[in-house]
């Protein structure tokens, strides 16, 4: 099963990258946002991809590793952004 950090690549494409997010959908499909591995050819980033997971294989497992989310049952103290305040209407 493909996961987060691995390198995979696009059988059909050829393209490959690293596997930045998963999303699994209502009906049980994966779609696996992959972040390209290399530059452009005048050095700068390449935009990522979505893809089913059936098109992909894995190259190498664990390239990269996962940063492991806050649990929900975390609370978070309050942090103000400088956005709009929603408290002035009360």
């Amino acid at each position: 099963m493909i996961e987060l950090g691995d390198k995979v690549k696009d059988v059909i494409s050829g393209l490959t990258g690293i596997v930045y997010q998963i999303s699994e959908c209502l009906h049980g499909c994966r779609r696996i946002q992959i972040e390209p591995d290399k530059l452009n050819k005048e050095g700068g980033i390449l935009d990522g991809w979505w893809m089913d997971e059936h098109r992909l294989k894995v190259v190498k497992k664990g390239v990269l590793q996962a940063v492991k989310a806050i649990p929900a049952t975390a609370t978070a103290p309050e942090v103000r952004t400088g956005g709009p305040n929603v408290r002035a209407s009360r």
